[in-house]
């Protein structure tokens, strides 16, 4: 099941990746059209006319990257509760449907996520929008501005690349746990995934502590207090106080597995509440593995 989820969110992934590069690909066209109109030469010699265009260019420049951050979140929302739905009726430990909203149990998950997206393109917006003023009081010319547009959309398409990666990947882990959090039994997560070289010190620490066959198991209370690992400090686990959705951090690689109480006691798994996740923070957590 957990290689199930992972090969679903792969497929999504390479999807939302694919339309995330054609509305960039769009973008960027348009913009550099926007940009070439503008008149440098009259913009330094005051000219009112070339100051209304760059005024305008700056307001098409707004439009159009504001525009394409609500498209781009709609995608990954729409796909990544799709992903969600997916990897629940996969999962033959929980229940076989999905009661709640969909819309509303992920974007509870996954808190900020989708809402970082459309930043992340205001952020270009406001960096090309004053790149437009520095030319009309500084004579910066046409193919500078292409420049700077060019690098904005660049780390445009970094950006927002890792936040589709971490979303698609959280949505089987935030489904999961959410999802057994609503039934009768007392369940606890087991981390699982690959523990390789690039595996971080916190998916080792907590998740693989004697190796990759290691049997450690943690309760619901005792996935908050993970978020206080010195490791989850710049990680959207840290900051939303609740790891369930994001494991390790950015690009994750690994799932929360839900197991009822009793099996886990069964099998044999040493069960982690919130006081032994703390006593582990305490003496340094995950960062006294160096990397």
């Amino acid at each position: 099941m957990v290689t199930e989820n992972y090969e679903m969110a792969l497929e999504k992934e390479r999807v939302v990746l694919d339309d995330l590069e054609d509305l960039l690909i769009s973008v960027e066209r348009r913009l550099t059209l926007t940009i070439n109109k503008i008149n440098t030469v009259g913009l330094q010699r005051g000219d009112a006319i070339a100051f209304q265009n760059a005024i305008s260019a700056r307001a098409e420049i707004k439009r159009t990257l504001d525009a394409a951050g609500v498209i781009y979140r709609d995608i990954l929302t729409d796909y990544t509760i799709g992903l969600a739905v997916a990897s629940l009726e996969a999962n033959q430990l929980l229940p076989g449907n999905f009661d709640a909203n969909p819309a509303d149990r992920i974007d509870k998950a996954l808190t900020g996520v989708f809402d970082q997206v459309t930043h992340v393109f205001g952020k270009a917006s406001d960096i090309l929008r004053r790149g437009i003023i520095r030319s009309s009081i500084g004579g910066e010319s046409t193919s500078a501005m292409i420049s700077q547009l060019q690098h904005q959309m660049k780390l445009t398409r970094d950006y927002s690349t890792t936040l589709a990666v971490t979303a698609l990947h959280s949505a089987s882990r935030a489904t999961t746990v959410e999802t057994a959090e609503d039934t009768e039994f007392d369940f606890v997560y087991v981390y699982s995934g690959p523990d390789d070289s690039v595996t971080r010190p916190f998916c080792r620490f907590y998740g693989f502590p004697t190796g990759a066959m290691s049997k450690v198991a943690y309760t619901r209370a005792a996935l908050k207090a993970l978020s206080r690992d010195p490791n989850q400090r710049k990680q959207p686990g840290g900051k939303a106080g609740d790891v369930s959705a994001y494991g390790g951090g950015y690009n994750c690689r690994h799932n929360w597995n839900a197991i009822p109480m009793f099996m886990a006691q069964a099998e044999k798994y040493t069960i982690r509440g919130p006081l032994d996740v703390r006593a582990l923070i305490a003496k340094g957590g995950s960062s006294v593995i160096k990397t």
